[in-house]
């Protein structure tokens, strides 16, 4: 019985760590994206987009918007994991 709930939890903690640096690995291609306004390969971000907002202010105000969604959603799972955690936890007892 406690060998079945050790393995139980190791799983779940290496499901979390797989998260976790999912979650980082997005988190830092998003941050890395933004250089694309200072090289050539983003030179279009440097033109004007619907008159008045050029692209690279465009691609810092959609990271934000994409980073706070990332989180809630990170969090939203762990919080989803943990309730299941909790009802399984007690069972198990």
């Amino acid at each position: 019985m406690s060998d079945d709930l050790n393995a139980q939890q190791l799983r779940a903690i290496q499901d979390r760590t797989r998260r976790r640096f999912r979650f980082s690995l997005a988190a830092l291609t998003l941050y890395f994206s933004f250089t694309l306004a200072w090289t050539d390969i983003g030179q279009f971000l440097t033109e004007p987009l619907f008159g008045f907002v050029n692209g690279a202010l465009l691609l810092f105000v959609s990271l934000i918007l994409i980073f706070v969604a990332l989180e809630f959603w990170f969090l939203s799972l762990s919080a989803k994991d943990q309730r299941r955690e909790n009802r399984e936890g007690g069972q198990a007892q």
